[in-house]
């Protein structure tokens, strides 16, 4: 499902999003400030894992709750 209840626990990962978040958008407001074009660019692929990150172990997280098991995969 696209909206999550807010009663439900929040994702394990909250806490590297936010470090993420924070390390891309100090180095962008750098990279602005030097005109370094290379600094926005690491900037911008920290910030999209951080991105990434939101669904990264989504399909253990959902069977988790529901007490079944995840599907094995071959």
């Amino acid at each position: 499902m696209f909206l999550r209840s807010r009663s439900e626990p929040a994702a394990g990962q909250l806490e590297w999003r936010v470090r993420l978040f924070g390390v891309g958008a100090i180095l962008a407001i750098l990279g602005m400030y030097f005109d370094a074009r290379w600094m926005i660019w690491i900037a911008i692929a920290v910030l999209v894992t951080g991105f990434l990150l939101r669904f990264a172990g989504r399909n253990a997280d959902e069977h988790e709750g529901n007490g079944e098991e995840p599907p094995e995969q071959d």
